[in-house]
C-alpha cells in the first residue's frame, strides 16, 4: 500500500523514523510515496537513507538500500548499498515457465491486450516465492554491499555478510559468511562467548544504556552489562494501522465523533491489498481498491457491533461477538452495501465512492449503498 510522503511525513518524524541521512543519497520529496505492507511493524530510531520502503525493522537500525516491505529486520543492525532478493520462482514442472500461462490476466502486462478476450490456459494462478517473503535479518547483522538473499532465508543475531555474496540457506548467529553462494568463513567468537551474547541479548536495551561498556573486549563488555540490573528497553512503534489512521484522520473533510476506543478492532479486505488488520474505532482507510470483506472483534464484553454487508444482492449478518465475517467468502465479489448498529452506543459511518468523494454521514443501522466502487470506509462510535 502506498501514502503520500508528504501526509505522513511529520509523524514518522515524530517517531524518529529517519528518511536520507546520507547527503550523497536521493532524497524523498513531498510527491514521493511510502509504500509499506499491512503487517509492518516498525520501532522508533531507525535510518532509512535510500528508498521510500518501509518494513518491519527494530530501533537502531539502518539502511543504505531501498527495503522491500516484506522484509523484517532486528535491533541495531547495519545494511550496506545493494540489498536484493531473488525474483519471484516460475513452475518449472509446467509445460512452459512463461508467466502467460498463469498469471491472471489483470496481474500481466503480456495479457493486457487480451483483457476482454476468452482465454483459459490461466485459470490455476501459480504462487512462486520470491523476493522477501520470510526473510528475517537478525539483531546486530552487518550486511556488506551487494549482497543477494534467497526468500525465505534467515540470517543469525550478530551474523556479518560479506559484501557480493548470493545467500542461499541460513546463516547461523556470530558467524561470517561470504562468496557465491555464500558459504561459512569463519566465528566471530568462540561457542563460550556465543552462548554469553545469545543468552544476553544485549539488543534488548537502550541505547543510553549500553553507554561507557567496553565493547572493544567481548569478556568485559558481557560482565559489565550483566552488573547493570537493565530494564527491558520498549520503544514506540509504527504500524500499517497507524500510517492510515493518521493519514485519513488528517485528511477527513469531516471528521466524525471521537470513539472511546474500547478495544474495538475492525479489519477491512481490498482486492489488491489483501487483509487491513487491527484498525481501530474512529478509523478511515481508502486505499482505491474494492472493498470486498469485513471483520470486527471486540474484546470488550460489554459492546457488541452488529454490522450487515450486502452482496450479490443478498443481506449477510454479523456480529463482533462471533467474528466470522466475510473472511470465509470467495474474494472479488463486491460489497455494494454496509450497516452498523452497536446497541447502547451511537454509531456513525461513511463510504468513500469510486470518484474518491466520502458519502454523507450515515448512523445506527442506516443503509450506506452506491452503485459504485465502496473504496473506502470510516466508522466511529461514541
Amino acid at each position: 500500500m502506498k501514502i503520500p510522503f508528504s501526509a505522513i511525513k511529520s509523524y514518522l518524524k515524530q517517531n524518529n523514523i529517519f528518511f536520507s541521512l546520507d547527503w550523497n543519497s536521493e532524497r524523498l520529496t513531498d510527491n514521493d510515496d511510502i509504500v509499506f505492507s499491512s503487517s509492518l511493524v516498525m520501532e522508533n530510531y531507525v535510518g532509512i537513507c535510500k528508498g521510500n520502503n518501509l518494513c518491519s525493522m527494530g530501533a537502531f537500525s539502518y539502511t543504505y538500500s531501498p527495503l522491500d516491505p516484506l522484509l523484517k529486520i532486528g535491533r541495531y543492525s547495519s545494511i550496506a548499498r545493494g540489498l536484493s532478493f531473488f525474483g519471484t520462482g516460475h513452475p518449472v514442472n509446467y509445460a512452459s515457465t512463461s508467466p502467460f500461462t498463469y498469471l491472471p490476466k489483470k496481474k500481466s502486462l503480456l495479457l493486457k491486450p487480451y483483457e476482454d478476450r476468452n482465454i483459459s490456459f490461466n485459470n490455476a494462478e501459480f504462487k512462486g516465492k520470491g523476493g522477501a517473503q520470510g526473510v528475517r535479518i537478525g539483531n546486530d547483522v552487518w550486511i556488506g554491499q551487494n549482497v543477494t538473499i534467497k526468500f525465505g532465508v534467515s540470517i543469525g543475531d550478530g551474523a556479518i555478510v560479506a559484501a557480493n555474496s548470493v545467500v542461499t540457506k541460513d546463516i547461523p548467529p556470530y558467524t561470517v559468511f561470504g562468496g557465491v553462494p555464500a558459504k561459512f568463513i569463519k566465528n566471530r567468537f568462540d561457542d563460550n562467548l556465543v552462548s554469553k551474547f545469545l543468552e544476553a541479548k544485549w539488543w534488548n536495551y537502550d541505547l543510553t544504556d549500553l553507554n561507557g561498556l567496553n565493547f572493544e573486549k567481548p569478556h568485559i563488555f558481557l560482565e559489565q552489562l550483566s552488573s547493570r540490573g537493565l530494564n527491558e528497553y520498549k520503544p514506540g512503534t509504527v504500524t500499517a494501522a497507524n500510517l492510515l489512521e493518521y493519514y485519513f484522520s488528517s485528511k477527513s473533510p469531516k471528521k466524525l465523533p471521537a470513539d472511546v476506543k474500547e478495544s474495538i478492532k475492525f479489519n477491512y479486505y481490498f482486492s489488491g491489498y489483501g487483509w487491513i488488520n487491527g484498525l481501530s474505532s474512529d478509523c478511515a482507510v481508502g486505499l482505491d481498491s474494492q472493498l470486498e470483506s469485513i471483520k470486527i472483534t471486540s474484546s470488550n464484553p460489554d459492546i457488541t457491533v452488529l454490522y450487515s454487508v450486502l452482496r450479490d444482492g443478498k443481506w449477510h449478518d454479523f456480529s463482533s461477538a462471533e467474528p466470522i465475517a466475510l473472511d470465509n467468502y470467495e474474494t472479488n465479489k463486491p460489497i455494494q452495501a454496509v450497516k452498523f448498529l452497536v446497541p447502547g452506543r451511537k454509531v456513525y459511518y461513511r463510504i468513500m465512492l469510486k470518484n474518491k468523494s466520502w458519502s454523507k454521514i450515515f448512523c445506527d443501522g442506516e443503509e450506506a449503498s452506491t452503485n459504485a466502487k465502496i473504496l473506502g470506509i470510516h466508522v466511529a462510535i461514541v
